[in-house]
């Protein structure tokens, strides 16, 4: 594929100026392409912070996307100030951690989450994917693994919340992070996250395998979050 993604959010940029002006406070690029670690399939994520964003600028935004090439890459979030202000600070590590800025301060706006606002989310999503794989392993008709990919990919960010408490530092990439993942369950999940795709035949033949697990993972990463 002939595709530069540094080019494409030039362009972007270019449009979100011109359309927006100096009502454009923030934008910054976070996920895969940042951490060099993109394949065909990845997204180009952009976060967009305006002075403010009722229903006319997500038109104009929708706009600026659809006439983008690779227009179906286009992902991300749009908030305002007042907004992002607001907005839960659990939620907030990824936005303030392995992001690339394109235009912009984000500390202008908001603090980082502290300990407490990272062992929250470390806490909630663990839950989350606990009692969904549960709810799954339980009450499905047969074990699907393939429905487990979205909570296998998240693995990866809460690790990183969680490795970022233990060592005081941000592991951006997937590779680094299995350098420095001491904990066997903690490497077991990461590289069925990193192999995702090659494993396909395997979900197939012990599916069982991938619910466990990413159950026995959550547990303990749940249960740690009351030693931080």
């Amino acid at each position: 594929m002939d595709f530069n993604v540094n080019e494409w959010l030039d362009l972007l940029m270019h449009h979100l100026r011109e359309t927006f002006g100096e009502r454009l406070v923030f934008a910054g690029h976070t996920g895969s392409f940042v951490r060099g670690e993109a394949g065909e399939k990845s997204d180009i994520d952009v976060n967009v912070i305006l002075d403010k964003v009722d229903i006319d600028d997500l038109i104009a935004y929708r706009q600026i996307v659809r006439k983008m090439p690779y227009s179906k890459k286009a992902c991300g979030f749009i908030s305002s100030v007042r907004e992002i202000k607001a907005w839960p600070r659990h939620e907030l590590f990824h936005f303030v951690n392995g992001c690339r800025v394109l235009h912009g301060n984000i500390f202008d706006l908001i603090d980082g989450p502290d300990k407490r606002d990272i062992t929250d989310y470390i806490r909630n999503s663990s839950s989350a994917i606990l009692h969904e794989t549960r709810h799954k392993m339980i009450y499905s008709e047969d074990y699907d693994p393939d429905s487990l990919e979205f909570s296998y990919k998240n693995v990866f960010f809460i690790l990183q919340a969680s490795l970022f408490l233990k060592l005081n530092k941000f592991i951006l990439t997937k590779k680094e992070m299995l350098s420095a993942i001491c904990d066997d369950r903690d490497r077991t999940v990461m590289e069925i996250n990193i192999n995702w795709d090659k494993l396909e035949e395997d979900r197939l033949r012990r599916p069982e395998y991938y619910f466990i697990n990413l159950i026995e993972w959550c547990s303990k990463t749940l249960v740690e979050t009351q030693t931080y």
